[in-house]
């Protein structure tokens, strides 16, 4: 209903249509308001499955980056770990490099020392030899000065008087 169709009475508006044209107004009034109500919590019930939507997906990406972290924090400490151990390896390799140095030294060294007194054996056993040889290089001459001079006394003639007789056979 309008204003338009309002009827008019001796003073103005009749009250009837005054009233049924506040009442046309109050029932388009609620039937808007309910259309809107409806719409609202249609909107309402949208805004909240897609809050709960999205309170869903930041629950998993939050556990997911949870995880994350987790994974890396792992990753971190195994990582510090294992320099750690590298460190560790290093250090003993180094000591027992070192270790392995010394007792190499120590037999060089040794060797070193008993190859001197091979060289020291072998030395004296070359000069026992030469003076051993001189000495017997002097015997010898003594012996050929003997033999010539045997040889000189010895008579001239035949020895054979003092070859042996075959012995008789029996």
């Amino acid at each position: 209903m309008q204003i338009k169709e309002l009827k008019t009475g001796f003073r103005g508006y009749r009250k009837e249509s005054v009233y049924r044209y506040i009442a046309s107004l109050e029932e388009d009034f609620s039937r808007k308001l309910l259309e809107k109500d409806s719409q609202s919590a249609k909107t309402t019930a949208q805004f909240e499955q897609r809050i709960e939507e999205l309170e869903t997906e930041l629950r998993a990406l939050k556990k997911e980056n949870e995880e994350q972290r987790n994974r890396q924090m792992m990753i971190a400490n195994t990582l510090l770990e294992a320099q750690a151990y590298a460190a560790r390896l290093q250090a003993e390799t180094l000591r027992q490099e070192q270790e392995a140095q010394k007792l190499i030294e120590e037999e060089a060294q040794k060797q070193y020392q008993e190859l001197e007194g091979y060289g020291k054996k072998v030395k004296d056993i070359r000069d026992s030899f030469a003076s051993l040889l001189k000495e017997l290089d002097r015997e010898a001459e003594k012996f050929e000065q003997r033999a010539e001079a045997l040889q000189k006394e010895a008579p001239a003639h035949n020895l054979s008087l003092f070859q042996r007789k075959p012995e008789s056979e029996e």
